[in-house]
């Protein structure tokens, strides 16, 4: 409810106020929030973005942009992000959510192939690259689909299409990009990664931690964990604990335990 988060907000501080509050919120609300903090005041955090808009939903995204609105009444989710991004990397947040991704889930396989084609001759096949067609392959296709256009283009290519975008893109686009295809080829093996990116090195990016933890709280934080050591080689749970202190470690470990599935 709201007094409970305005009680979470007077009474605890600093990441552990983060984290309780994130508990307590739903999921689109807990989106939403994190969205307008990543674009509100000096710089954007562009990594934000990508994590949330590029691996949620139609469903998801309707709902975060509601959320959103409540928030920032006066500016919308999608003025924000054109005020706060530019260039390649702004055209794709904004297409992905105008929220028209197929929700075909048995995909055409003569047509995924025809577009692992299109992204052939868009980039590795030319001079420069056709945005356009990256653009809206990712951006309306369903993740059935891109699963299938992933592997009609290693058919055609010497590189995966991962690989490619890597070779065709930089800075924030091809990372949106690489993040919309890990979240379908393996969404578990993502997050896994996120959570050690997360700790490792000198310091710990909480933000980042506290948001895949309470994202994949209620769905896969068994399979994450099994992911990260297989990764790794290294208990998720140790390294989050070695990394965090106080009730905020404690919070978070509770998390990383989670047996649910």
């Amino acid at each position: 409810s709201i007094d409970l988060l305005v009680d979470i907000d007077k009474n605890l501080r600093h990441n552990f106020k983060r984290t309780v509050r994130g508990l307590f919120q739903r999921p689109a609300e807990f989106d939403a929030e994190n969205l307008y903090y990543g674009m509100k005041g000096l710089g954007t955090d562009e990594d934000t973005l990508i994590e949330i808009i590029c691996t949620r939903s139609n469903e998801r995204l309707k709902e975060i942009k509601e959320e959103f609105d409540k928030i920032s009444p006066k500016c919308s989710l999608e003025k924000w992000i054109e005020k706060e991004t530019s260039g390649s990397f702004r055209k794709l947040l904004i297409s992905l959510i105008q929220c028209k991704r197929s929700e075909n889930s048995i995909p055409d396989e003569s047509h995924c192939e025809q577009l692992a084609q299109d992204l052939y001759q868009a980039g590795e096949n030319k001079i420069g690259t056709n945005e356009d067609i990256f653009n809206k392959i990712f951006a309306i296709c369903s993740p059935p689909e891109i699963y299938s256009v992933n592997e009609h283009y290693s058919r055609i290519s010497k590189y995966t299409l991962k690989k490619a975008i890597e070779k065709e893109y930089s800075r924030d686009a091809k990372e949106a990009l690489i993040t919309i295809l890990d979240g379908i080829l393996n969404i578990t093996e993502y997050y896994a990664r996120r959570i050690n990116k997360s700790v490792k090195g000198l310091g710990t990016s909480d933000k980042m931690l506290i948001r895949a933890l309470i994202s994949r709280e209620e769905i896969d934080i068994p399979d994450i964990r099994e992911c990260y050591k297989n990764i790794f080689g290294k208990d998720m749970v140790d390294d989050i604990n070695g990394d965090t202190s106080g009730d905020y470690g404690k919070i978070l470990v509770g998390i990383a335990k989670s047996e649910f599935r």
